[in-house]
């Protein structure tokens, strides 16, 4: 699966996600959606052979969105981000300037672990807007939040390389707030110095909403949120509930829509009515369907129930 969705995003409205890689990523988070990392690297150099030839190439996934494309309306980004780190894609740069012919927004979600390498920063300044994240003031707390050997120096000095090159880019920085892990004023006022430092044009404030990979791994109050935002600062806003509708559904499969949004992202019912421009009862029967064929699975978290398909 190259092509996911259009999902709702809460930062992007309706999102086209693009998964360049195959489940590998340079950090764990215990807070990620989708679970343990499947293959954790720390650079591209680490990727073995066999798991980068599952890797789509720029030709892939043009070809991929283009049949999307010509049948939907109302796509407001082409994400790329999906089962892992996007910036570990050797085809990542070919595949943005590709897809530049569709006239549509290009984004990227990073972690930003590889924005140290210049071939990375080359790629994603070719985009119109990247949403980095940075979640951390020592080493230490970094280490326990994403579970990797990267070194936070590394990340911050890549964020400020890259906003210097990326002047027509919109940089976002993404701070995933956890409760009792990095939610403090300290922890916070000393955050705002180094996002200072970076110089994004915006900060946004998340925390987890879908089911964490950690269940300790806990969201802030809204309440926090809005002092956080406070401290922060005019450029820091409150990532809120994606609430347009997609009104004109795709000429594909539903079965296979839904299968391919649920392994990358899990949504509640609500959500899938709304992307595909269904009734809740009818996104009911589809779940129903998939519940036989596939590894779909169920939690909830504040009231809420989320679907997902696990993958082996």
């Amino acid at each position: 699966m190259i092509v996911y969705g259009p999902v709702p995003s809460r930062r992007l409205g309706l999102s086209l996600g693009i998964d360049p890689i195959y489940y590998t990523c340079t950090f764990d988070c215990i807070y990620c959606q989708l679970g343990r990392t499947r293959y954790l690297v720390s650079s591209p150099k680490e990727i073995p052979k066999e798991i980068l030839e599952k890797f789509p190439t720029d030709e892939d996934i043009y070809n991929e969105v283009k049949k999307i494309v010509d049948n939907c309306r109302g796509i407001d980004y082409i994400t790329f981000a999906g089962s892992g780190e996007p910036t570990l894609s050797p085809y990542l740069k070919d595949a943005i300037e590709r897809l530049k012919e569709f006239n549509i927004p290009i984004c990227v979600i990073t972690n930003s672990s590889l924005l140290k390498y210049k071939k990375v920063r080359n790629a994603l300044k070719e985009t119109d807007l990247v949403s980095a994240t940075l979640t951390s003031t020592n080493q230490e707390t970094f280490e326990k939040i994403h579970r990797t050997k990267i070194k936070l120096k590394d990340v911050v000095d890549g964020l400020i390389k890259f906003r210097r090159v990326a002047k027509e880019t919109i940089l976002n920085i993404e701070l995933m707030v956890l409760e009792g892990i990095n939610d403090d004023n300290e922890v916070i006022y000393k955050l705002k110095e180094i996002i200072d430092k970076i110089n994004p044009n915006n900060i946004e404030i998340n925390t987890p909403i879908r089911p964490p990979c950690e269940k300790y791994a806990k969201k802030v109050s809204y309440g926090r949120l809005k002092e956080i935002k406070e401290i922060l600062g005019e450029k820091a806003y409150i990532i809120e509930t994606c609430k347009k509708k997609y009104k004109e559904s795709l000429n594909s499969n539903f079965l296979e829509r839904i299968s391919s949004i649920l392994k990358i992202r899990p949504c509640t019912v609500e959500d899938l009515a709304n992307v595909l421009g269904l009734h809740v009862s009818e996104v009911g029967k589809y779940l129903y369907a998939l519940k036989n064929s596939e590894n779909l699975e169920c939690t909830e978290i504040d009231g809420k129930k989320y679907y997902f398909i696990k993958i082996k």
